[in-house]
């Protein structure tokens, strides 16, 4: 019996926790999700108190307490593990991921991407890989490195394809613009290397063909351009 009251008011407390969270009440949002994960951990029930964890510590988060966020989260991860929650390994390296970049600490940020998207491979979780993926593409363009990025957004977008459609959208675009960044200065290269010892009529024609692909998409790459090979060299994939 009391588990069983224990059970319900843990998942009544999450509920009027969340109800706070819409309202911009942190503090209370937040004491409220204490008292969840201990009524969850009253009914021995597992799967009620990594809930609570979560959502205490998206309370944390959204009142911009980093450090007890991220302390709430590894005790999430830690939790999730020795309950061999799948879902929740992976979305508690995620909810870490996002700690880190809120402190605008990017390695951190790559670290924990990159343990989400393993565990994801591992797990075999395709939604969550797909986002994890995602996320990563984001991370590196943000931190403009286009080049790395796009081969993650095009993974991110395939997998989420048939899972959650606004996901693969948002990937398809955010590869759109890593694709024509990562081009963007072998572009700009090829037109300086160029231009100097070409005609002006070449040049300017050259620059009208930039403005066309810009504006239309129109074929941008003239038959006869070359570019140095120091130019076009690529990097090495970090993954």
């Amino acid at each position: 019996m009391f588990r069983a009251a224990s059970r319900a008011l843990s998942e009544a407390l999450v509920l009027e926790a969340r109800a706070a969270l819409r309202e911009a009440d942190h503090g209370r949002a937040s004491a409220l999700c204490r008292e969840a994960v201990q009524r969850a951990h009253d009914a021995r029930s597992p799967a009620l108190e990594l809930g609570a964890e979560r959502e205490l510590g998206s309370c944390m988060l959204a009142a911009g307490q980093l450090e007890d966020a991220m302390a709430t989260f590894r005790s999430f991860l830690a939790l999730a593990k020795a309950n061999d929650s799948a879902k929740d390994i992976v979305t508690a390296h995620l909810k870490l991921a996002l700690c880190y970049h809120k402190r605008s600490d990017m390695a951190g940020t790559l670290g924990a991407l990159r343990d989400a998207r393993r565990a994801a491979e591992e797990l075999k979780l395709p939604e969550l890989l797909a986002r994890a993926h995602l996320h990563l593409g984001e991370h590196f363009l943000n931190t403009s490195r286009p080049q790395y990025a796009t081969t993650h957004l095009h993974q991110a977008c395939e997998l989420a394809s048939e899972t959650n459609k606004a996901e693969a959208d948002r990937a398809r675009a955010l590869a759109g613009v890593a694709g024509g960044l990562e081009l963007w200065p072998a572009v700009l290269a090829a037109l300086v290397e160029s231009g100097p010892d070409q005609p002006d009529a070449l040049r300017r024609g050259r620059l009208l063909d930039l403005v066309a692909w810009k504006d239309r998409r129109a074929p941008f790459w003239p038959k006869d351009l070359t570019v140095s090979k120091a130019v076009l060299q690529s990097q090495s994939t970090v993954s």
